[in-house]
């Protein structure tokens, strides 16, 4: 307390008399009041001598005409003073902010008439909220004013590195808590559907090992961290705690991480293959990277920082900016997308730039633009990614489904092949070997009857029911005549004969003729699960079961036998023979469902009807069906 003394006596002698050499109107506040930004109310003046000069040292008033003072890097403390009076006939609360949270150091003071009726001493960036003249995420300071009087208030502010602007409001104390509610809940939901953005891309990015989601995520965290950074939150609630994202020039961390993060999402997503925009991207990413270093080693912020900074951010607008030119040259869709999400906020960005370094003047809108327009880019360059992820999920199943195509129409010409050389060795073995067969018959009937006779004739006849049985495999001539469903049941019935095996075969609904290559298609399928069974399965019956029901037929091929085991020291999931079934299944519009365990196998194929469906005419079943 002793050390405040000297420049509480200094204000005591000073800023009266620099109130009485300035020519300010004084702020009126009336009934209804509710706040002020200030503008055409504020002084300015600097310290050099005036603490320990007295009023006759006082330099004159310079009285500030900006919506938003911009004060520059000359690192010197700024005395900022206003008056105002109460002309309400009651006592009035007021609350004076300085919506920014960079000052290093502010001192505040309130006079009545002559008298300092209040003193902050000293509030720092560091400062924790609680011990602050009002617990709030800037410096805030709170006054009472009564009726009838006219107060004096002065601020004395200072920044050590970078650029001091003060963007100050005048509060009424009720209307103040709750533009505070209300602020912290816009911010909130600001910040929040940022993270929620980052969520999702960072989501987006572990599903599908996209770089362009990634960067999408850390520019839309390093944006929420901007916004939280530069209205106050991280230093309210994290300033014991990290001390990286709570300096006060912890702005360059965050834009520098949104600009690295941007250029390369930009480059991504407007899918601009030419070297020279990667590099470009290359050189602004090195920079940025450069200052993000900086702020991670914990070297303190200097005027060369914030200029690089500022530079940083320049190029990266004019970057950003190039290539949207040269995506909207190449005709790229998603180039008109990009610049409706990012136009609002580059222009504040330029704003911004322009502003910090005097060249235009700083404003409340600008701050307005630059807390809300990084949602609405976020939020439509989401959109972007929904769509373009739902194009290239599109251009997926389009691929898959041309490679089904293909797949489906070479298993078609292979299945015509393999029936078309069934059916030309069938009837060559018909023609050729079946006749060589009845010619040997004959002439062995012409010969002399000998003792070795009638064991050709046997062998001859064997012969002739092989050729007969292995013509029918190949072919089976009474599939036009009977159908699926009398054809199957022809051939479990025979191969039920020629094996010890228990094969039954079952048939329910109405039968209803299906297209022939359908129905040949089928039978095939039918053979190989039937083949399987019989050769790997160790079954000790089989059963097959035709179900034609209202929209669609559905053959079952069920065993009691050891299941499908996994062949060992292979990946292969299934052998030949179920790949073939599958490829013909997919042929026909089929879906085969296999169902395996220690108890055997389960194998459900479901044909949905396709329209050239009839009715079966009622004809004799084969010979082997019959018995």
């Amino acid at each position: 307390m002793l050390k405040q003394l000297p420049i509480l006596t200094a204000c005591l002698l000073t800023l009266p008399g620099l109130a009485q050499r300035g020519d300010l109107p004084a702020l009126v506040v009336r009934e209804g009041f509710t706040h002020s930004n200030l503008w055409g109310f504020l002084g300015h003046s600097t310290d050099s001598l005036s603490l320990t000069g007295g009023a006759s040292g006082n330099p004159s008033l310079q009285r500030l005409g900006e919506e938003v003072p911009n004060f520059g890097e000359d690192h010197r403390a700024h005395w900022v003073y206003f008056r105002v009076s109460n002309a309400s006939p009651t006592v009035r609360n007021l609350v004076v902010e300085l919506d920014f949270v960079g000052i290093d150091s502010t001192r505040f003071y309130v006079w009545e008439n002559d008298r300092l009726v209040k003193a902050v001493p000293t509030l720092t960036a560091r400062t924790p909220t609680l011990e602050r003249d009002v617990a709030h995420r800037v410096p805030a300071f709170r006054f009472s004013t009564r009726p009838g009087q006219t107060y004096r208030v002065g601020l004395r502010l200072r920044k050590n590195a970078g650029y001091l602007v003060l963007p100050i409001k005048l509060h009424e104390a009720r209307h103040f808590e709750a533009y505070t509610t209300r602020d912290n809940l816009t911010h909130g939901l600001a910040a929040g559907c940022l993270l929620l953005a980052a969520f999702l891309g960072a989501a987006f990015c572990f599903l599908t090992r996209r770089a362009l989601y990634g960067f999408y995520a850390l520019y839309a965290l390093g944006l929420a961290g901007f916004l939280l950074e530069e209205q106050g939150y991280l230093n309210e609630f994290l300033a014991s705690r990290m001390a990286l994202v709570t300096r006060t020039d912890a702005w360059v961390f965050f834009s520098m991480l949104c600009i690295v993060s941007h250029t390369w999402f930009a480059l991504l997503f407007l899918n601009l293959p030419q070297k020279f925009w990667r590099w470009a991207a290359w050189g602004v990413s090195g920079v940025g990277g450069l200052l993000l270093g900086w702020q991670l080693f914990g070297f303190p912020p200097t005027d060369g920082l914030y200029r690089a900074a500022l530079a940083v951010n320049a190029g990266y607008v004019l970057l950003a900016v190039g290539l949207l030119l040269a995506a909207l040259r190449s005709q790229r869709p998603e180039a008109g997308l990009y610049l409706a999400a990012v136009g609002p906020f580059f222009g504040t960005v330029v704003w911004i730039c322009l502003a910090t370094t005097g060249l235009l003047a700083e404003s409340w809108l600008m701050y307005e633009f630059l807390n809300y327009s990084p949602v609405w880019e976020v939020a439509v360059l989401c959109v972007g990614l929904a769509l373009r992820f739902s194009a290239e999920q599109r251009q997926k199943l389009q691929a898959l489904l041309e490679a089904s195509r293909v797949r489906a129409e070479m298993a078609q010409r292979l299945d015509e092949a393999q029936e078309a050389e069934r059916q030309r060795l069938a009837q060559d073995l018909h023609d050729d070997l079946g006749q060589t067969l009845a010619t040997a018959r004959h002439a062995l009937e012409r010969l002399p009857a000998a003792p070795a006779s009638g064991e050709l004739r046997q062998l001859l006849e064997k012969a002739s029911r092989d050729l007969r049985q292995i013509s029918h495999n190949l072919m089976p001539v009474e599939f036009e005549r009977f159908g699926l469903a009398g054809v199957l049941a022809d051939t479990v019935q025979k191969l039920s004969d020629r094996t010890d095996l228990e094969i039954r075969f079952a048939r329910a609904g109405e039968v209803r003729r299906l297209d022939p290559r359908r129905e040949l298609t089928v039978f095939r399928i039918a053979s190989e699960l039937l083949g399987n069974a019989l050769r790997h399965a160790e079954a000790r019956g089989v059963f097959v079961q035709l179900t034609y029901r209202p929209d669609g037929l559905s053959l079952t091929v069920e065993d009691d036998g050891t299941g499908i085991l996994p062949k060992k020291n292979t990946a292969a999931p299934a052998g030949i023979g179920l790949r073939s079934v599958l490829s013909r299944a997919q042929y026909i519009g089929a879906s085969l469902t296999t169902d395996t365990g220690p108890w055997g196998t389960l194998h459900l194929l479901e044909i949905p009807y396709d329209g050239s469906e009839r009715p079966e005419k009622r004809r004799q079943a084969p010979v082997a069906a019959r018995r």
